[in-house]
C-alpha cells in the first residue's frame, strides 16, 4: 500500500493580508479550505501543519492535524517550499520511516478540493514517476520569449526553433498553479526538488487554480464561491 503524508505550510506575517492563513473566506478561515481537503482525500492519512504561530497550530490540533512547529529562520518572505519541509523530515523522523510520498499543499489555494489531490496521487502511483505538480494551461506564446544574452544581443529562452514557429505548431505551456506538489520521499530526499526528472502531472482549471496573495484575490474567490452556490 503506497502511504501518503501531506505538509500545509502556514506561517504568520504576510505583508498583503495580514495573518492570511487565518483570514476568513465564506466564513472559515483561509487555512481551513486545504486542511478540509488533506482530512478528506482517500490517500492521505497523516495531515502536517507547519507553522510559527501557536493559533494555526491550535486550530490544526482542532482537526486532529498533527502540528509542527516551525523556526523563526524558515518564517520569513523569503524562505522557501523545499527548505521548510525539509525542516519537517528531518524534526519528524518517524514520516520517512511511515511513508512513501509526501504532498505539498499550500493554503493559498482553497479551491483545490480532495477530489484534485485523489486524482494526483492516483496518477503518481500508476505513473510510477517520482514527482507531480499540479498546473494549469497557459497561452504558449510566451514560448517565443527572448531574453538578454548579456553581450548586448538576445537569445532565445526556450527552444531556439519556437520563437520563428507559428503559434498553432508551439507545444502546449503550462504554469504551476501551486496547489498540489507531491514527491517520493526517497527521491525530495535525494535532490531537494519537487521536479524530478522523472516527473508528471495534472492539468487544473482557472477556477480550481485561484492563488491567494491579495485582498482583491479574496474578494475574487469570494465572488467566485457565491456565484457556485447561486448556480
Amino acid at each position: 500500500m503506497n502511504k501518503f503524508f501531506s505538509i500545509i505550510p502556514a506561517r504568520i506575517g504576510s505583508k498583503g493580508i495580514p495573518k492570511k492563513n487565518l483570514y476568513p473566506l465564506s466564513g472559515k478561515p483561509l487555512i481551513q479550505w486545504t486542511i478540509e481537503s488533506s482530512l478528506s482525500s482517500k490517500y492521505i492519512s497523516n495531515t502536517v501543519i507547519s507553522s510559527n504561530s501557536d493559533e494555526v497550530l491550535n486550530l490544526a490540533s482542532l482537526f486532529g492535524a498533527t502540528s509542527h512547529k516551525r523556526n523563526e529562520l524558515l518564517s520569513n518572505d523569503v524562505a522557501r517550499s523545499e527548505a521548510v519541509v525539509k525542516n519537517v523530515l528531518e524534526e519528524l523522523e518517524y514520516l520517512q520511516n511511515d511513508f512513501d510520498y509526501l504532498i505539498l499543499l499550500q493554503p493559498t489555494s482553497p479551491l483545490r478540493t480532495f477530489k484534485h489531490v485523489d486524482y494526483a496521487c492516483k496518477k503518481i502511483i500508476e505513473s510510477q514517476c517520482d514527482s507531480l505538480i499540479s498546473v494549469k494551461e497557459t497561452p504558449n506564446g510566451i514560448l517565443k520569449t527572448l531574453i538578454e544574452n548579456g553581450q548586448g544581443g538576445l537569445k532565445t529562452g526556450f527552444n531556439k526553433d519556437f520563437p520563428f514557429m507559428p503559434r498553432q505548431e508551439l507545444p502546449k505551456a503550462y504554469m504551476p498553479n501551486g496547489a498540489i506538489y507531491i514527491s517520493k520521499i526517497s527521491s525530495f530526499i535525494k535532490t531537494g526538488s519537487f521536479m524530478s526528472t522523472k516527473n508528471t502531472f495534472i492539468v487544473m482549471d482557472d477556477f480550481s487554480s485561484q492563488d491567494i496573495d491579495t485582498i482583491e484575490d479574496l474578494n475574487t474567490v469570494e465572488g467566485f464561491l457565491k456565484s457556485s452556490e447561486s448556480d
